[in-house]
């Protein structure tokens, strides 16, 4: 099969339009890497990323870095590759050849690092690492080596001539691939060369070369082919090839041209899409489109960027041999322009594809909207801090730009003529409306209709009550004004609150859109988005169906007929089926904001802008993929008294165990540490427990089995799949069935022997305290089980004196331990024993076992001095009777 790829950049109109700013987060050395310079990045089978530096190596969670190096078993703190084997062990290729892994918590050296240090006594540094049934490791400049787990080192490359030496070797879907290539500056004798390699078949696959003396390749680089696993580009500083495998002469050269100049350090292949990696011009990301490859983006140019790596949810990491690792989430390609700016309104230009963008000192500037970084200040403010606005007239295609305090200015877009008039607003206009030669103006005072020639109506007057007006619409003939009262209407010089007894409406309005089928969107600072028909509210798009937010910034209507929604926590899309099944996504600094707080939207063409406090946020609509991909949370550490617990060995405790302790992780780079997690222990929970911290802990549980569930929702709100460990307390001596049975027949024996005497026939209630002191005797004890400060606790109800109510809690009094519980008392007698406790006042519980002294007016406990309330008299006095009986 060939493919002939053309390198097509004529599509674009310079190198600088690729070279749009997008929003990356930066992780440096105060961010906790050991160092700045950057070497790769791998993701192990849990999630986890490891970067490679040369200091050590960092293991990433989306939380915090964690280092290790040579004083954690590293046999070198430079490491420049990381990978995995079948059994999740991850291993380290070094400066120094010395292997090593991470297994079970520690980093242990390869067994066999000795005969390593025989073979490779020059050191060179390596240009792969993978491990399956073997280790393969190929350098620069002595070839591609096999290693076995017994330290056995098979060389598998012959070079002819000494001319070519083989970098890498790559293993994909069970195939393994030379990478790259390395040439010897000794002179160019024909224009093939060729190099055997022995792979896992022990067929020497032939690869032939084509070069012509103008190639420097001092760097270069194989790739298979994105599509055809069986072909190869190979791609030198000045020129790109093709070839087939074991077709000795079918050699194409399909790039010439001096598009990449600087030395390659690297290529990366995702999906369709082509990585080239160069010294100092930053990242080239081309697409395969038909049988052509085009460039379609540049990523940090100028950086000095060694290797990317693309997680599992689309992330890409770009690490660097000076400035760290940075890193760009998802594939949404969110572009940030104007970063120092703080953009506070955007009107747009469709026909002439022009944004004006207004910042918080009046400045208005001018932006080509298929290329955001051609930017040209338009209007520069007299004075700094003025609030000025701007509104497009699509009709005439002009734009009107306020300074107070009371002129506007009209430019012209076409012939970029300017022309003044005033109008006496005070404060700059919120919004306007232009119809025909009329134009509406609305701002913190009302609302003034006016022409050139003058005003025409005005809402308010020096002595009149102003209200605060910041949108303005016609739909379906009437003009709606969006105020601080609510939604309202002008007709015949006059403005109407539409619904003043309603509590939705007559909230403050912030933005108004026209929908289909006649519908009027209205966005409130407090209720979220309302939709009207017929002046009559049809639907609701709120925090209650998945809204983020109920403060709403702007509403904006795309050719699709979805809406946009910008807010202080970000951006929302809805789509709306023919049912009416409301669906949304949300875009948020997980997927690349800057900011979360949008100030305003606007559309062109197929890109959404969004003027944020950190610059101009700009993405393609068509490109806005929600991630559905659930987050599935795993047990990281099992504890029981501080003493971590292996999982291969059963979990199983004694009675006596004080607490315990879980801990668990969810893996999503694109959360940022913000995961919402929630856990339930299957026995003891109804409901689940939701937490963003990573650990729960349990104290004193009861004896029994228990199942921990633990889930985790990614950013769209989809809850994963739960991770579950079940685990034993055993119970005591005194608990099991064979004790139990042993006591239950002498405590019956004892009962009937008691009757047959007639000792206590008088008295049932003394029978029963006998039983139950003869129970303590035996050694069991009763717990309160209580949840304090959303811990689990277990109370000895031996060790309790009495419980004393204040308002909607209860301090429960301790012979060494208070607890304070939020409960009502008659919620609390519901949670005891009867027969170990005695209410005695409507704000005191007592143990009976712990009176000292009783009377009918009060009972004393130690010091303690508890009154007893006339409702209560008699049951005390009842007691009192027993309580002589008992205790003599």
């Amino acid at each position: 099969m060939k493919f002939i790829f053309i390198f097509i950049v004529c599509n674009f109109v310079s190198l600088s339009s690729y070279s749009q700013t997008f929003y990356y987060e930066h992780y440096t050395v105060e961010d906790g890497l050991p160092s700045s310079q950057v070497y790769s990045a791998f993701q192990d089978s849990k999630g986890y990323i490891w970067f490679a530096t040369d200091a050590g190596v960092i293991r990433f969670n989306g939380y915090e870095f964690e280092n290790f190096d040579a004083s954690d078993g590293l046999t070198d703190n430079t490491v420049f590759l990381i990978t995995e084997d079948h059994e999740g062990r991850i291993w380290f290729g070094t400066f120094n050849c010395q292997l090593s892994y991470y297994e079970d918590g520690k980093i242990k050296p390869f067994e066999h690092n000795d005969k390593l240090a025989k073979i490779f006594s020059r050191i060179q540094p390596v240009r792969t690492f993978q491990v399956d049934d073997y280790i393969w490791l190929g350098f620069n400049k002595i070839g591609l080596y096999k290693i076995t787990m017994d330290g056995e080192v098979e060389c598998l490359t012959k070079l002819h001539n000494n001319k070519i030496n083989t970098d890498i070797v790559l293993n994909k879907q069970n195939e393994s691939f030379v990478y790259g290539t390395k040439t010897n500056n000794y002179g160019m004798q024909s224009e093939e060369d060729t190099v055997n390699i022995n792979l896992h078949s022990n067929q020497n696959i032939v690869f032939s070369f084509f070069r012509n003396n103008s190639d420097n390749l001092d760097r270069a680089g194989i790739m298979f082919h994105p599509i055809d696993s069986n072909m190869f580009c190979y791609i030198s500083p000045h020129n790109m090839f093709q070839f087939a495998l074991n077709v000795r002469k079918d050699v194409q050269r399909i790039y010439g041209g001096d598009f990449i100049r600087n030395n390659l350090h690297s290529i990366y292949s995702h999906k369709d899409k082509l990585y080239i990696v160069t010294d100092a011009k930053g990242v080239f990301e081309c697409q395969l489109v038909n049988d052509t490859i085009q460039l379609t983006n540049i990523f940090l140019q100028d950086k000095k960027v060694s290797r990317i790596f693309i997680d599992n949810e689309e992330g890409m990491w770009f690490m660097t041999l000076e400035e760290g690792i940075y890193y760009l989430p998802s594939n949404n390609k969110i572009k940030v322009v104007l970063q120092k700016e703080i953009i506070k309104r955007i009107e747009v230009d469709t026909v002439h594809q022009q944004l004006f963008l207004l910042n918080h000192l009046g400045n208005v500037f001018q932006v080509n909207a298929y290329c955001p970084d051609s930017i040209k200040r338009v209007i520069i403010p007299e004075a700094a801090n003025q609030q000025n606005a701007i509104k497009y007239d699509y009709l005439h295609e002009r734009l009107f730009i306020s300074q107070p305090p009371e002129t506007i200015l009209k430019w012209t877009t076409k012939d970029n003529t300017k022309s003044h008039f005033s109008f006496p607003l005070r404060n700059s206009f919120k919004d306007m409306l232009i119809q025909n030669d009329t134009f509406y103006l609305v701002n913190n005072g009302g609302l003034i209709v006016a022409n050139e020639k003058g005003i025409i109506y005005k809402s308010y007057s020096e002595d009149s009550k102003k209200f605060w007006t910041r949108s303005i619409i016609n739909h379906l003939g009437k003009i709606w004004l969006g105020t601080n009262k609510g939604l309202a209407y002008y007709s015949k010089k006059s403005i109407k609150i539409c619904y003043p007894k309603n509590v939705e409406l007559t909230s403050a309005v912030s933005c108004l859109a026209n929908y289909k089928h006649n519908i009027l969107l209205v966005g409130t600072k407090s209720n979220g988005v309302m939709m009207l028909r017929n002046e009559k509210i049809i639907g609701h798009i709120n925090k209650n169906n998945g809204l983020r937010t109920n403060l709403i910034r702007k509403v904006l209507v795309d050719n699709n007929m979805n809406i946009w929604i910008g807010t202080n926590k970000g951006i929302t899309r809805v789509r709306i089926n023919k049912k009416g099944d409301m669906y949304m996504d949300q875009l948020t600094i997980k997927n690349g904001l800057p900011s979360e707080e949008i100030n305003d939207l606007g559309i062109c063409g197929n890109f959404i802008y969004a003027p944020t406090g950190k610059g101009l946020v700009c993405f393609d609509r068509n490109n806005f993929i929600q991630d559905t991909k659930p987050i599935d949370p795993f047990i990281k550490q099992f504890k029981v008294d501080g003493v971590n617990c292996s999982f291969t060995a059963p979990l199983d405790f004694p009675y006596n165990i004080k607490l315990i302790e879980i801990n668990f992780e969810a893996i999503s780079f694109k959360s940022k540490g913000n995961i919402d997690y929630k856990y339930r222990i299957l026995e003891l929970d109804t409901n689940w427990v939701s937490t963003l911290s990573r650990s729960v802990q349990y104290h004193s549980l009861n004896p029994g089995l228990y199942t921990f569930e633990v889930k985790a929702k990614n950013e769209n709100g989809t809850w994963g799949a739960s991770d579950k460990i079940i685990f034993r307390i055993r119970p005591p001596v005194w608990k099991t069935w064979w004790f139990i049975t042993i006591v239950t027949s002498f405590l019956i024996l004892l009962i009937y022997l008691g009757f047959k005497t007639n000792l206590l026939a008088y008295n049932l209630h003394i029978q029963q305290e006998l039983f139950n002191r003869l129970l303590k005797k035996l050694g069991k004890r009763n717990y309160i089980l209580l949840e304090i400060d959303r811990k689990k606790v277990r109370i000895d109800e031996n060790k309790v004196l009495f419980m004393q109510s204040f308002k909607n809690y209860i301090e429960i009094i301790g012979s060494n331990q208070k607890y304070l519980y939020r409960s009502t008392m008659n919620d609390m007698e519901k949670k005891i024993r009867a027969s170990q406790f005695i209410r005695v006042h409507r704000s005191y519980i007592v143990n009976k076992d712990k009176i000292d002294a009783v009377s009918t007016k009060e009972i004393k406990i130690g010091n303690h001095l508890i009154p007893v309330g006339k409702t209560y008299k008699e049951f005390v006095q009842e007691f009192k009777n027993e309580y002589f009986r008992i205790n003599t």
